[in-house]
């Protein structure tokens, strides 16, 4: 019996070793602007009023998991690797899709597909991109990010 608690707590104390060696990091990003792009024209456009687009995200860089609001809905969200990277190259780039799930959607987001948005996060981790295709078109956001512990 001592010797499996010995066992167990041994176990314990290296899977705590190992989880506080990956830092444990959450970004928290805001929309500053919106892009739009048709054909190989694209455009930006700041807030009509002061203060930020109400479009934000927050993503946990060991996970890969979080959560993304915009205009109409927020939904719980998984980064999924680009075609070729797996996830810990999805998460080492931070660049991905989002897949989420359907609730907290109203009305027409109900029926948007579950891969929502390419995130890129550039590699100092402050500024961000989240676009998709629209009407043969690629609308977005772009913004800034800061990262808690």
């Amino acid at each position: 019996m001592q010797t499996a608690l010995r066992t167990t707590a041994s176990m314990i104390l290296l899977v705590a070793a190992q989880v506080s060696a990956e830092p444990a990091v959450s970004m928290v990003c805001k929309a500053t602007h919106t892009l739009g792009c048709e054909s190989a024209t694209c455009s930006t456009e700041g807030p009509e009023e002061t203060g930020s687009i109400p479009v934000g995200f927050e993503l946990s860089t060991v996970s890969g998991r979080g959560n993304l609001c915009t205009y109409t809905y927020c939904r719980d969200f998984v980064l999924v690797p680009l075609p070729g990277d797996s996830l810990d190259d999805a998460l080492k780039k931070l660049s991905g899709f989002t897949l989420s799930e359907k609730r907290g959607s109203t009305g027409d987001d109900l029926e948007r597909p579950a891969v929502d948005y390419q995130l890129s996060i550039s590699e100092d981790r402050r500024r961000f991109f989240l676009g998709n295709l629209v009407d043969g078109g690629f609308v977005g956001w772009a913004g800034t990010c800061t990262t808690t512990r």
